[in-house]
């Protein structure tokens, strides 16, 4: 668990004839991630016998094949869309996956029943297509022209007669009121003979402006229209039978469009009736096209000689045999599998260990870095901190029972189908059951609306400690506040929370043989701690001289180790320190605030008749808000605990996940 899966270096040779079936059975078995062995080609005892695998001249026409694909089922979703499942039913209660059996063609007779199924399902969808997209263009451009025209829908005039002539040309559009005057006087600076039409519209400050001048004259006024602001509006349409005022034209145009679209809805028509019979031919085909790519774009990994093919890659060790073994029995025992340790220098993939609960939290662990191979994986140890600082900081056992059955929800209805919501859903649901647990013995019941306002003071018999208050078991014990007793339990928890990846970093250190790290890091911080509780409740002459040695080589291992920085070791392990006090801060303004709404709730239940009805709401909506709130907040800070200070003392990351060459099925049924 704490180490990710023990990882073999494996070297497969066979020959040429056998090598698309060697390909298949490691697509289908997906454990073995292929490395790229082009860099080998640079080592003079492989260039001298091996060549690089050549690309397959088939992959284009995949390439095509599979976009082609993807069109047709693109249009077969517009015209015939298949039904989905909204936001919260797909995380709550998603309906049960389309399956798509997928055959197992591959090769020449996959590549032919490509072509068949694109050629039948192009015979019935092409001609429509083609009228649907001239439709398109037809519709496009009435809207472009009713979009100006509409503008100028007030204009009584037959808009065939706007049109310039054989000698005159025309401008129609639109003008603010303040250039009125300056087109005018600069139109008729250019020339005498030019006519100005002016129309104001209704409710505002524009006007319609028709301008016909002489031919010759176009570009100057064009110009001139233009730097001044005049917004001209295309009046010439393609279809040259339309006739009419504006108004009429934009009837007349509105009309034919609700034909093109109704002719449109026919074609459409036709192409769902070919949706219905072709949508699972043509999704199969795909997804045995995608394998094909994958299987023929791994060869570019390989190296051949005229008769034999070499690949490398990574596979677990546990799986390492009973590939063997199948592969041998595939190719009648014309292979050679080799498998080895990986060297220091090689950059092994990295597939984590973790079992149960603890493998949702490798997502958390990946937010921040895949670990390197020989390196922790710290998943365990952040999973364990992470529910309880979670919980601390939320400190409400109402909370965490919401937060429990979010998670249950999540985890066994989205989460039956999509991987992150069934890790999130087991989060949610185990930080949920530690929440309760926390948020029992702090008496956090929605603040204490179950104790005060609903009278169960039965729940008190289980309160350790009240975090602004003095009830408690502990409290009386040690006689302090509750707010004292939480900062102390935070800072206590901060300082194992940080010994304990201190010594996973020293730990790992040793196993690497780096001595004088692992005794120059951060060992001077465990070595203080004894050292201060020794000063703290021992005056005796003896724990003073042990206090003072401990001191002492913490010191001097601190000065070793970081030199005239160490003053900014101190500050900066005091800072992480402290940077739990965040645990208190979160779970005193959770429990402050469910204490607020509750309040207010009370007092709003006070007002004659409608009381009732306001304390409900107050109290409803506060608590729904401050558990919105605090849940991000507790679920932040808590991964900001383990990312900034945590991982700091041991975890470096950067490793490489390990992605095997695998038949992704997955995908094949899920819609």
């Amino acid at each position: 668990m704490f180490r990710p899966v023990r990882m073999k270096k494996v070297d497969l040779i066979s020959t040429e004839e056998y090598k698309d079936k060697i390909i298949r059975t490691l697509h289908r078995r997906g454990v073995v991630q292929i490395k790229e062995m082009g860099n080998k080609l640079g080592e003079e005892e492989w260039s001298a016998i091996l060549d690089p695998h050549p690309s397959d001249p088939n992959l284009r026409t995949m390439n095509n094949d599979i976009v082609s694909i993807n069109k047709i089922l693109e249009t077969f979703e517009e015209a015939n869309p298949e039904e989905k499942d909204g936001f919260f039913k797909a995380l709550f209660n998603p309906s049960p996956p389309k399956k798509i059996p997928v055959g197992d063609l591959h090769g020449e007779e996959l590549m032919i029943e490509v072509g068949k199924v694109l050629e039948r399902v192009k015979s019935e969808i092409d001609e429509p297509m083609e009228k649907i997209n001239g439709i398109d263009k037809r519709v496009e451009g009435i809207d472009a022209f009713l979009e100006g025209i509409k503008r100028i829908s007030t204009l009584n005039v037959d808009i065939s007669l706007l049109i310039g002539g054989y000698y005159t040309s025309t401008f129609v559009g639109i003008a603010s009121a303040d250039i009125l005057e300056r087109i005018e006087k600069e139109t008729k600076d250019i020339t005498k003979k030019i006519y100005i039409y002016d129309q104001k519209i209704p409710e505002t400050e524009d006007h319609i402006l028709v301008i016909v001048c002489l031919k010759e004259y176009f570009d100057s006024i064009s110009n001139t229209l233009r730097r001044a602001g005049f917004d001209r509006i295309n009046i010439e349409f393609e279809d040259v039978g339309i006739r009419g005022t504006p108004s009429e034209v934009i009837a007349q145009l509105e009309s034919a469009k609700n034909k093109l679209i109704d002719e449109r809805c026919g074609y459409e028509k036709v192409i769902a009736e070919a949706a219905d019979k072709h949508r699972d031919d043509l999704e199969q085909i795909l997804e045995l096209m995608i394998f094909e790519r994958e299987r023929t774009e791994v060869k570019t990994n390989f190296l051949k000689t005229e008769e034999a093919f070499v690949a490398e890659g990574w596979i677990p060790a546990d799986r390492a045999d009973k590939l063997r073994e199948e592969l041998i029995n595939d190719v009648n025992g014309r292979i050679h599998f080799h498998t080895s340790d990986p060297d220091p220098s090689d950059d092994v993939p990295v597939k984590l260990n973790n079992k149960g609960f603890f493998k949702s939290f490798e997502l958390i662990t990946k937010l921040f870095s895949t670990p390197k191979y020989d390196e922790y994986d710290p998943t365990v140890l952040l999973a364990i901190g992470f529910m309880i600082f979670f919980s601390l900081m939320l400190t409400d056992a109402m909370y965490g029972f919401v937060n429990l059955l979010l998670g249950l929800f999540l985890w066994k209805g989205g989460g039956k189908y999509n991987k992150m919501y069934k890790d999130f859903g087991i989060i949610f649901t185990v930080c949920g059951v530690v929440s309760v647990a926390i948020g029992a013995i702090t008496g956090g019941w929605f603040g204490d609306l179950f104790v005060k306002y609903l009278g169960i003071n039965a729940l008190n018999s289980i309160l350790l400690f009240e975090p602004m208050g003095s009830a408690g078991w502990l409290c009386e014990v040690t006689g302090q506040q509750g707010i004292i007793l939480f900062l102390v339990i935070s800072l206590l928890l901060g300082i194992i929370h940080l010994d304990t990846g201190i010594l996973t970093g020293i730990i790992g250190n040793l196993k690497k043989e780096k001595i004088k790290d692992a005794f120059t890091g951060d060992l001077w911080f465990l070595l203080i701690q004894p050292a201060i509780v020794l000063l703290y409740f021992n005056s005796a002459s003896y724990y003073l001289i042990s206090a003072l040695i401990l001191i002492l080589v913490a010191f001097v291992l601190l000065l070793v180790g970081h030199k005239g920085m160490f003053f900014f070791q101190i500050t900066g392990a005091l800072g992480d320190v402290l940077s739990y006090v965040r645990l208190m801060a979160l779970g005193l303004c959770t429990y402050g605030m469910a204490l607020t709404f509750n309040a207010l709730a009370a007092l709003a239940g006070g007002i004659p008749t409608i009381g009732i009805v306001f304390a409900v709401l107050i109290g409803l909506m506060g608590h729904i808000l401050n558990w919105l709130l605090q849940t991000l907040g507790s679920f932040v800070h808590s991964m900001r605990l383990h990312y900034v200070e945590f991982f700091s003392k041991f975890y470096e990351g950067g490793g490489v996940e390990f992605t095997p060459f695998k038949e992704n099925r997955e995908k094949t049924v899920l819609k």
